[in-house]
């Protein structure tokens, strides 16, 4: 993951990370997770700039009143139509959130400025994991922790915890 990507899109100080394995290209629920969030956070949507993660250049503007799951599934749908095979940029305009999957096959990161409690979103602990889930998983406490570490690898997760707390 391109952590510079990250840290330089957003402005503000109360940053937060969330991480998926979902791919950002034709998954409604997660989009409709991150739409959640950031009205949670900010009380209203703002337009959407979206990227090829190949191309890391704007594409196209989505207005705060586009059914956002709908055309960022459609975006996806056309990139892979084009043979574009890799992830999606999504920047809110107001520079207050940025979401980053360099592949549909990585995990991605989402990176919030806001102060209030996204986990306490059903639809984003059904999408999201926390750093504190991969400092759990860590651990090695029970055999699903032992599971995931094995199937994520115990570099990739410490690299995680180490690069985002």
């Amino acid at each position: 993951m391109d952590e510079t990507f990250l840290t330089t899109s957003l402005r503000g100080a109360s940053r937060k990370y969330l991480f998926f394995d979902l791919d950002i290209n034709s998954s409604q629920p997660l989009i409709s997770a991150m739409q959640q969030a950031a009205t949670l956070c900010f009380g209203s949507e703002a337009d959407i700039d979206v990227s090829a993660a190949t191309q890391r250049a704007f594409q196209k503007r989505l207005r705060a009143t586009a059914d956002l799951p709908c055309e960022v599934t459609n975006f996806g749908a056309q990139l892979f139509n084009d043979g574009d095979m890799g992830g999606m940029i999504l920047v809110d305009q107001q520079q207050r959130w940025v979401a980053y999957q360099a592949r549909p096959i990585d995990v991605g990161v989402f990176a919030i400025d806001c102060t209030q409690d996204v986990g306490a979103l059903q639809s984003v602990r059904d999408c999201f994991f926390s750093i504190d889930d991969v400092r759990g998983w860590l651990l090695q406490r029970a055999k699903r922790e032992r599971d995931m570490v094995f199937n994520a690898g115990e570099g990739f997760l410490a690299a995680l915890v180490e690069n985002y707390s």
